[in-house]
């Protein structure tokens, strides 16, 4: 990940702690939430709002430790740990849990129909310039604009059937 810092007066700093332990978040995580909010990212939501603060120890055979490592850097996992604690949550919460590099995917998609978003408005502009004239290349744009929202559509809604279906949870939808 990139780093940005910045400078805060004293009472934005104390603003800003108290406002992420009330949450129960870092501050790093509560400053990407935010900056999620104004750009129009996806909003991610914290699995819990309690700190994360007890430990579980397992023990693993030399091959089932390689292999928690294969697979947890080939589902894009930072690490075998963090993919293990997804692998409880899912199981406790039966619910999906996204890795790092799903929730990339998934931002990119976001980022993708923002561009869709801007590409209609101008397409809307153009037709309110002049409502009785049809912009060269329209019926190819409007195709265009349908064709991206329909390959993005897949993409997340595979995204989100491979996650299911790692971690073995039921979709009632």
């Amino acid at each position: 990940m990139i780093q940005t810092k910045t400078r805060l007066t004293p009472e934005e700093k104390e603003a800003l702690t108290g406002l992420a332990r009330r949450r129960g978040v870092t501050e790093s995580e509560l400053l990407r939430q935010m900056i999620r909010t104004v750009t129009g990212g996806p909003e991610v939501e914290p699995v819990d709002t309690e700190r994360r603060s007890c430990q579980v120890n397992i023990r693993l055979d030399e091959h089932e430790r390689d292999k928690l490592a294969e697979r947890s850097a080939a589902e894009g996992y930072r690490t075998p740990t963090t993919w293990a604690a997804s692998a409880v949550r899912a199981a406790i919460h039966q619910d999906a849990v996204l890795s790092d590099a799903e929730i990339e995917a998934l931002r990119e998609a976001s980022r993708e129909i923002a561009a869709v978003g801007r590409n209609l408005n101008q397409i809307a502009r153009a037709l309110n310039a002049d409502p009785d004239a049809e912009p060269e290349g329209l019926a190819q744009a409007v195709v265009s604009v349908a064709e991206k929202v329909e390959c993005h559509k897949a993409a997340v809604s595979a995204l989100i059937g491979r996650n299911l279906n790692r971690w073995e949870v039921v979709d009632d939808e």
